[in-house]
């Protein structure tokens, strides 16, 4: 009879050793959290595959950016403008000319020795043109033909420096949102496995408690680990995703993939 105890009581004990091995080893396995209840737009979108282009890629692709184009046709703009101004002085000069053609008749009425008259009617085609020219110089505009060129000399150079001053904002814009995106990708990992440990470690301490090895206390501590720790990921989450769509506007480019499942 005793034999027969300790056999079941080893039985038991082995069932039971094997058992808590299996469900500790399913609760290591990563947890699949489900964000799409703290933040669906994630859903299509795999952060941690996004792969940053290099600072120079964003650089030359922030000059295709709708900002710059409107720089340039300005540009175009300033430049037609001093053509005017270099032919201003044509303003002083009037060219005039006329032209006219017409039938030029000449009746008379020539009498005859029996008292009688006669009609004589002679024509004849008629040009007439005239060309001339006139000349009229304000002084205060003869004055400022050269001033009002240098002046918009001087616009066309203040259009070239707007342009590398925007472009040097930006590319100072760039470089803080780049640096905040690596840093985020670095963290990413960390938070990911973070949170896939404080998962496990609550599904451990939720079999104990149904085991009665640990109270609710410890149950309830061991939840609040797991929350903090998803809390913390989906913040850092919707931190990254924000970053990386101010760098798309900024340098007018495409980095993430928002098909990617």
């Amino acid at each position: 009879m005793t034999r027969l105890f300790l056999v079941v009581s080893i039985t038991v004990m082995c069932s039971f050793a094997a058992y808590s091995q299996e469900s500790l080893e399913r609760a290591m396995q990563p947890a699949k959290i489900n964000t799409d209840l703290v933040n669906p737009i994630f859903s299509t979108v795999n952060l941690a595959n996004v792969l940053l282009p290099s600072l120079e890629t964003l650089y030359e692709s922030a000059r295709n950016s709708p900002t710059v184009e409107y720089y340039s046709y300005r540009r175009e703009e300033e430049a037609g403008e001093l053509k005017t101004e270099k032919r201003r002085w044509l303003e002083f000069f009037t060219l005039v000319g006329s032209y006219q053609y017409g039938i030029f008749a000449i009746q008379q009425d020539m009498p005859t020795a029996g008292q009688n008259y006669y009609r004589i009617t002679n024509t004849s085609a008629q040009n007439w043109w005239t060309v001339g020219a006139t000349v009229s110089v304000p002084l205060n505009k003869l004055f400022d033909l050269r001033n009002n060129k240098h002046k918009q000399l001087m616009r066309m150079q203040q259009t070239e420096m707007e342009i590398e001053k925007w472009y040097d904002e930006q590319r100072l814009r760039i470089v803080q949102e780049y640096t905040m995106a690596q840093q985020y990708l670095a963290l990413l990992k960390v938070k990911s496995e973070a949170a896939t440990v404080a998962t496990a470690q609550y599904k451990i301490s939720e079999l104990d408690f149904m085991n009665g090895k640990a109270d609710a206390a410890a149950l309830s501590r061991q939840k609040s680990m797991q929350t903090n720790a998803i809390t913390e990921l989906e913040q850092l989450k919707a931190s990254l995703y924000s970053t990386l769509l101010r760098l798309e506007i900024l340098a007018s480019i495409k980095i993430i993939n928002r098909d990617e499942q």
